[in-house]
């Protein structure tokens, strides 16, 4: 039998040379399709500040008759005597409480502060509708409905 002589060829077999095309074919494509997303830009804007305390219709919205019993409600602002507004449920709701004095109060002033942690049980009633004695409209800052508290606990002071 004759002996045919081979010799090895010098260099990298041919699936290397096809693994790297494949590799940078993909990292093109990869550069390419990462220079799009630097033309698009999102408008950021910030709300409006009157419009951010109005309340989202159907977000939790109290409806006008419904009862309402908060616990650790947090005062936000007070507008009276013994008018004041909480969150509830998200929504920045004024509350008017017409019942006597407040537990964990003094005197014939409930107290009510900015920061104060209440428990309060009562109804949501329409800002169109007559409002208790000595309340005004300017005390509901403009709000179409109230919490009418029965009841007011308060929990903690600030």
């Amino acid at each position: 039998m004759a002996e045919i002589p081979l010799e090895k060829k010098g260099g990298m077999p041919g699936w290397v040379w096809l693994l790297l095309a494949v590799l940078l074919a993909g990292l093109l494509l990869w550069w390419l399709m990462a220079g799009n997303d630097r033309n698009n830009t999102t408008e950021v804007t910030r709300a409006d500040p009157a419009v951010m305390g109005a309340p989202i219709e159907g977000a939790g919205a109290y409806a006008v008759g419904d009862a309402v019993n908060l616990d650790n409600a947090i005062i936000n602002s007070v507008s009276g005597n013994r008018s004041f507004t909480v969150d509830a449920s998200g929504q920045n709701m004024p509350v008017l409480f017409d019942a006597g004095q407040a537990p964990g109060t003094t005197g014939n002033d409930p107290g009510f502060v900015e920061g104060m942690v209440v428990n309060l049980d009562g109804t949501v009633r329409s800002a169109s509708e007559q409002l208790p004695e000595g309340v005004t409209a300017n005390q509901l800052g403009g709000a179409d409905r109230y919490i009418y508290a029965s009841n007011i606990e308060v929990v903690s002071r600030p």
